[in-house]
């Protein structure tokens, strides 16, 4: 324990002294304060615990490779992925251990960042030790000593393949539902609480004319006018206000003579419980109307 208080660590080197006679009389020797060249090796030796617990656990297949592209180092999942042993793949490049294209094309992409010294990224279809097809995601990035020069590269090879089939899923779902929408026999639109279109059906388009990123972005006014835009923007503003829906609100769009419309506007919230979107839908039902009209001029 030093002056200070606090425990320090010394190292301590010396020699037995003897007497003429051969008597051994003490030891002979200095004494250093190395306490902080124990500390910075503890605490490197605690760093490089930690950097390796990391990489141990990380969700992804993790390799560290030399200039020449010869794997220094990877973690389990790297072994238990592609079904190697440390042995097998120390001190070999990608395309030794993998003789399908995988491996040209990793050993190839290795030396592009090794080259050009930036980091890369890049979704491959790959085969796992069980035969299974997983698309990853390869995260490619040099590897620099404290002094700026260039060690190596390090990828990471991430398992993105239940992501790519959601994301399927949901433009499937989503090229059926606009399917669905544009042979609906109704307008339907999809606006923002702001009255901003999202979304149009083929059917608005027919009736009203121009393409669908005309719509996008845009307000009935911004479309047609605030004259022609008044109904529709009256009804927005009235569900916005009272987050209730409104049904068959009989509309006669004075832009489009002698036609009459059966309207549907709903509310539609996001997680907070306010009104986000709002859903129009607008039947066409002049027909009807018309003959209802003639009906009761028959019975006056």
């Amino acid at each position: 324990r030093g002056a200070d208080g606090k425990m320090h660590c010394h190292m301590i080197s010396g020699s037995p002294v003897f007497d003429d006679s051969g008597a051994f009389m003490g030891y002979r020797g200095t004494g250093s304060d190395i306490t902080e060249v124990a500390n910075a090796v503890t605490a490197l030796r605690e760093s490089e615990e930690k950097f390796r617990s990391i990489v141990e656990n990380s969700p992804g297949a993790i390799a560290l490779k030399g200039l020449d592209g010869r794997i220094q180092s990877v973690n389990e999942r790297f072994l238990e992925w592609y079904g190697f042993s440390h042995d097998d793949v120390i001190g070999r490049t990608p395309e030794e251990l993998f003789t399908d294209q995988f491996g040209a094309e990793s050993s190839a992409a290795d030396k592009h960042v090794i080259e050009r010294q930036v980091a890369t990224e890049r979704e491959i279809m790959a085969r796992f030790a069980d035969g299974t097809e997983h698309v990853l995601s390869i995260i490619r990035f040099p590897i620099f000593d404290p002094d700026g020069r260039l060690t190596g590269l390090g990828t990471i090879n991430l398992d993105v393949t239940d992501r790519k089939w959601a994301e399927r899923e949901v433009s499937e779902k989503s090229a059926l539902l606009q399917t669905i929408l544009d042979a609906a026999p109704a307008n339907i639109s999809l606006r923002d609480a702001e009255g901003r279109f999202e979304f149009v059906s083929q059917r608005v388009l027919a009736e009203l004319g121009g393409k669908t990123e005309d719509y996008i972005g845009k307000s009935i006014t911004e479309m047609f006018g605030e004259v022609d835009a008044q109904i529709g923007e009256q009804l927005l503003r009235e569900v916005v206000a009272t987050a209730k829906p409104v049904f068959g609100r009989e509309v006669r769009p004075l832009r489009r003579e002698n036609k009459v419309y059966d309207y549907s506007v709903i509310p539609l919230f996001d997680d907070a419980g306010a009104v986000s979107r709002v859903l129009t839908m607008g039947i066409d039902v002049t027909e009807q109307k018309t003959y209802e009209d003639a009906v009761q001029k028959s019975e006056a």
